[in-house]
């Protein structure tokens, strides 16, 4: 198909003269670029009745979503105005309580900052292809990253042992010297992909350090002058008054550590964008100070970039997997299944869109399959993920209860052994709920919020879960007490206890006689039966143990199941 542009088109008159198949990219590509394309021409081995009813790229342009670059997520933080968005974040901060208005206080920071360059529509349940998943979540991934990063500089300035100001001034970061690298390895030689935009690399040269260590994917901030930063940490940045040079411009660009340094930035190698390095390379010393690096971030992207290699990517796509009941029959029942104090609890706790993620998640519990709950910065998905745990939790626990009163029931009509096998049985069933999440931080930020909110029980009451955190990398001394070295050690004090370990040795024993007369019980009926027939025997026959006298007859008998 060549489509017919306007005479003064140099690429549609470059399309008509090759008579080249044109791909719907480059359709939207010539019309962005030249003018608008009035009407398709077909060869005439086509049929064009046969063919799509297209006549103009506005059609194409809804289904049409651009490739997402896999240095987007670079480029966009080497752009951001990071001092600026501090500078808000800090005006609007005022005495922050709690960790989570100041995140909601950032998101707005940060959408505003977006200059409305984006419609902040709802995103689909289905996707149309894996280009547009990526297309619709890469700058939600990005905006939340930010988001993190902020969340996390602004609280430390709460802090006196982390606030970047001391005593009236800035106490971390550095000045130092920084020139362009000429002999750097570009990143195609780090296996990297080449970046979006033009890039430079920049080596610091300074012997002493910023206060920190420095490592690969670290983002740092470089300003011209310390007062600038000063003044965006207490909010004031940009208010007029101040220095006439701080109310225009930018007064700082973000750059990505390539390598490690420790005590030292000498030698240190960071990607910067081009084009703001070339606002502020004339100046002879620039600060520096490290601002942070969401490792978290980064994975949840390059997974981002990865979806369409997944085996799993169509039911990203479509949301749907084969179940043993129809999705829209389920909703919502798997819910009033739960313990009616539970019920009341989470209704006047969570929204529509929470109840129907917290129902997805535990309408198939056990049957296989998996359920992925998605959402912008700031919709609540920490706060979902732990009723979902709590309304598991109960699952299980109802089950385990449910198996528990049927032993007992037959208690009577069980022996011991029997007893202990039904009760071993039931105790697999005991609520066992694996918790994982990409980073040291995510996970403890999942035990605190468990710790502080505790789950509600069937009649609306609180109770604290048994929680043990396994693998080492934590820092927040709240959690400390439910790692995985901490309960073995509080397990072998408890063992200490003489009088404890003689009540358990005691046990021990007694179980161990009762196992000892049970193998002798069926060695005895083993021989039995072998004495019976050494020879193997036809199908058509069985041996039985006469269980009513064996013990003083030792008696078996044959049974022709052929002749009954």
């Amino acid at each position: 198909i060549s489509w017919a542009d306007n005479a003064d088109s140099q690429q549609g008159t470059a399309l008509l003269e090759k008579g080249a198949t044109v791909t719907a990219p480059n359709v939207l590509a010539a019309a962005r670029t030249h003018s608008v394309l009035k009407k398709p021409r077909y060869s005439k081995n086509i049929d064009a009745k046969a063919l799509p009813n297209i006549t103009r790229p506005s059609s194409l342009e809804r289904s049409y979503y651009q490739q997402v670059h896999p240095d987007k997520f670079w480029a966009e933080l080497r752009n951001w105005d990071f001092l600026s968005d501090l500078n808000r974040a800090m005006k609007s901060k005022g005495s922050v309580k709690k960790d989570q208005d100041l995140r909601k206080g950032i998101k707005r920071t940060l959408d505003e900052s977006n200059d409305a360059k984006k419609t902040k529509a709802s995103l689909p349940d289905t996707f149309e292809s894996v280009t547009q998943y990526k297309a619709l979540w890469a700058p939600l991934l990005i905006e939340e990253a930010k988001a993190q990063i902020m969340s996390e500089v602004v609280a430390a300035q709460s802090s006196p042992n982390t606030a970047w100001i001391q005593n009236a001034h800035v106490t971390k970061g550095s000045e130092v010297k920084a020139e362009l690298s000429t002999s750097a390895r570009t990143s195609s030689d780090e296996g990297e992909s080449a970046p979006m935009e033009p890039t430079v690399i920049v080596r610091l040269k300074r012997g002493a350090g910023i206060g920190c260590q420095i490592f690969p994917n670290d983002l740092l901030l470089f300003s011209p002058t310390v007062s600038a930063v000063e003044r965006a940490l207490r909010g004031i940045a940009f208010d007029t008054g101040n220095d006439s040079s701080l109310t225009k411009g930018r007064f700082g660009f973000i750059g990505r550590a390539l390598n490690h340094r420790s005590s030292s930035v000498d030698g240190l190698l960071v990607r910067v964008s081009q084009k703001l390095w070339a606002q502020f390379s004339s100046l002879k010393e620039l600060f520096v100070i490290k601002v942070g690096s969401n490792i978290t971030a980064v994975r949840e992207f390059n997974a981002l970039m990865r979806v369409d290699k997944l085996p799993l990517n169509k039911y990203l796509l479509d949301g749907k997997m084969a179940t043993k009941q129809d999705g829209q029959q389920q909703k919502g029942k798997i819910l009033d299944e739960l313990p009616m104090g539970f019920q009341k609890f989470l209704k006047s706790k969570a929204n529509s869109s929470q109840l129907d993620a917290i129902s997805a998640a535990a309408r198939e519990y056990g049957e296989g399959g998996f359920t992925l709950i998605k959402g912008p910065p700031g919709t609540g998905k920490s706060t979902t993920l732990v009723s979902t745990l709590n309304a598991l939790h109960l699952r299980q626990y109802q089950e385990y209860y449910t198996t528990i009163e049927r032993v007992t029931t037959e208690e009577d009509a069980l022996e011991d052994y029997e007893l202990l096998a039904s009760l071993n049985k039931a105790a697999k069933v005991k609520p066992r709920i694996l918790v994982c999440a990409p980073s040291n931080a995510a996970i403890d930020n999942v035990i605190v919020k468990i710790m502080n909110d505790r789950f509600v029980d069937g009649k609306g009451s609180k109770y604290s879960p048994s929680i043990v955190r396994v693998g080492a990398g934590s820092t927040n001394p709240q959690v400390s007490g439910v790692g995985l070295k901490d309960v073995v050690n509080r397990i072998i004090e408890e063992g200490s206890d003489v009088n404890k370990l003689e009540e358990i040795i005691s046990n021990g024993r007694r179980e161990l006689g009762r196992l000892q007369k049970e193998i002798q019980k069926l060695r005895a009926r083993i021989r039995a039966i072998v004495d019976a027939s050494p020879y193997p025997i036809s199908s058509d026959w069985e041996i039985r143990v006469d269980e009513e006298n064996f013990e003083k007859t030792g008696r078996v008998f044959f049974v022709n199941h052929r002749h009954k």
